[in-house]
């Protein structure tokens, strides 16, 4: 009964994982490579007055690993502490 039971609920719990890992992908590369990057980028172009970083703002591949993440989590800086601020502002 039990190898019934299982052959039944293994592709389902496959076809599941499957899902979760996607949304898990798509979750990382939306929040790290396309918000964190255009936000970053932006706000190291304002603070470097534009030298830095040195690819436009379409090019994220061409650029190091190392830079990169710094961008990035640059952006993601400055979304965190402007959304802490809005709260401090709201809730006050």
């Amino acid at each position: 009964m039990s190898d019934i039971a299982e052959h039944l609920i293994r592709p389902f719990a496959t076809a599941l994982l499957w899902v979760l890992r996607a949304l898990l992908w798509l979750g990382w590369e939306l929040m790290f490579s396309i918000i964190g990057w255009t936000v970053g980028w932006l706000v190291s172009r304002t603070i470097t007055f534009g030298r830095l970083p040195s690819v436009s703002i379409r090019e994220e591949e061409h650029y190091d690993l190392l830079p990169r993440l710094l961008v990035e989590v640059v952006g993601l800086g400055t979304l965190f502490a402007a959304c802490w601020w809005l709260a401090t502002i709201l809730l006050a």
